[in-house]
């Protein structure tokens, strides 16, 4: 219930998106520079569109090379700038964002949460192809360990996870729709929704990585099952001997899923460095606040995703805490430590073994080795 209410939220908020028509708005820099200042451009603009009842590509080509015409070199300039950042950002934000095994398990463990953080965080982070599969439970963050609220069933928590990430979906689709209405595309000039379909593709991969834990393919061979590596070692007398050692092994299809997942996480980011590169008529300054709002919510998706996999469990920092508890009592309660007797008379007897025992009698009887005393032998 409480995602199904911070879904309606997440849609109300995209309700009140911009639908304006291509050339009509821009990005507040230079929006009077593409409106007001070039009068005659948009009068041929808009007469072709009452023509046709559409915008051809041909008419928004035209429409295009009349505003660069008169945009005037310093600000074509900014504009290359503004592009070159736009092209580096899926690969920046790449370097921010959860990796595909991250996301993988946390739409296993949450799929609503799970689904939203990709949609969230477009931005891939993919690794080399035709490798051994990375197990995101093998690398532990300590500090997230420590500090980390848990994966507990916390109501609060949840909300605020479901509601943080919610947010920076709609923000990142907000984003992506109002870059594509304000800008043209050089290479596809009447589309307007690349921008979105770059957001809308990116759980493409991981959808290709969930697929070995469906069906048949979902069944992992036991962990007794290992390769045997046979390595041989020569002792002293010449002779050699083999010692087996057992390594884990990586299913064939688990391996393979994961290596197509990674190089469509690749073709991913390379298909979002082509559409944000080619973007035209934004700023530098612009761009920049383009790039802050995807990188704002790529970071909310990554620290919900670190908490959430490398989270301490409630019920393990219980436990701690109990044994903690437990010895404090312990050191709290301690009787002092007992000499240990058996040390105690190995020290007597060692001692009596050392001592002369016809001194010993003399000083206690005052008498000599014959029990007779030694006063009254002198009188």
């Amino acid at each position: 219930m409480k995602s199904l209410l911070v879904l309606l939220y997440s849609a109300t908020l995209l309700l009140g998106i911009t639908n304006a028509t291509q050339f009509q708005n821009f990005y507040p820099f230079y929006r009077t520079t593409l409106t007001t200042e070039r009068p005659d451009c948009h009068a041929y603009y808009d007469a072709s569109i009452e023509a046709h009842n559409t915008s051809d590509p041909n008419t928004c080509k035209h429409m295009v090379n009349c505003l660069l015409e008169g945009g005037g070199e310093v600000n074509k300039a900014d504009w290359s700038s503004a592009t070159v950042l736009l092209g580096l950002t899926p690969s920046i934000l790449g370097m921010v964002a959860p990796t595909i095994e991250e996301r993988l398990q946390l739409l296993r463990e949450r799929p609503i949460l799970g689904f939203l953080s990709i949609l969230a965080a477009p931005s891939l982070t993919f690794s080399r192809p035709w490798i051994k599969p990375d197990n995101p439970n093998e690398n532990k963050i300590d500090w997230i360990r420590q500090y980390a609220f848990g994966r507990g069933p916390k109501a609060y928590w949840i909300v605020v996870q479901y509601l943080s990430v919610a947010l920076a979906t709609a923000n990142v689709i907000e984003n992506a729709i109002r870059l594509g209405n304000q800008t043209i595309i050089s290479w596809k000039c009447n589309m307007s929704y690349l921008e979105l379909a770059w957001v809308l593709l990116a759980p493409v991969p991981i959808l290709i990585a969930l697929i070995r834990y469906i069906g048949p393919l979902s069944k992992k061979p036991k962990e007794d099952e290992a390769t045997e590596i046979r390595q041989g070692s020569t002792t002293t007398e010449g002779s050699t001997t083999t010692e087996k050692s057992k390594t884990p092994t990586v299913d064939f299809w688990e391996g393979l899923l994961d290596s197509v997942a990674n190089i469509h996480g690749l073709v991913h980011v390379v298909f979002g460095t082509i559409v944000l590169s080619s973007v035209q008529f934004i700023g530098t300054l612009d761009a920049l606040g383009v790039m802050g709002r995807f990188a704002a919510s790529a970071l909310i998706v990554q620290f919900v995703t670190m908490t959430q996999l490398y989270g301490k469990p409630d019920d393990l920092a219980k436990l701690e805490r109990s044994e903690r508890l437990k010895q404090k009592r312990d050191l709290e309660t301690q009787a002092p430590v007992k000499e240990d007797r058996t040390n105690f008379k190995e020290r007597v007897y060692e001692m009596v073994e050392r001592f002369d025992r016809t001194s010993f009698k003399e000083r206690v009887y005052g008498m000599d080795g014959n029990g007779l005393d030694k006063g009254a032998q002198v009188e």
